[in-house]
């Protein structure tokens, strides 16, 4: 039962890792797409590069607030004594 647990334990980590691995490359990728759809067509892009800066920030913050939460929730049933 002990490698079982121990197995559990590390894809539990492993999986909110690449979870938020994967939520940043995308936010990433999504702004560049938008910045250079928007150079191509615009010379001088101001606002909607701007407007989704914004936006990943909110992203960002949410997902850093998720990823506290899991790990907090993951502690305590770790911590728990079992019966």
């Amino acid at each position: 039962m002990g490698l079982i647990e121990f197995v559990g334990e590390v894809t539990k980590v492993l999986s909110l890792s690449l979870r938020l691995l994967g939520n940043i490359l995308a936010g990433m990728v999504l702004l560049g797409l938008i910045v250079f759809a928007t150079t191509s067509f615009l010379k001088v892009p101001v606002l909607l590069p701007l407007v989704v800066v914004c936006f990943e920030l909110f992203v960002g913050f949410l997902q850093a607030f998720v990823f506290s939460i899991l790990v907090l929730v993951y502690f305590k049933i770790a911590g728990e004594s079992s019966h």
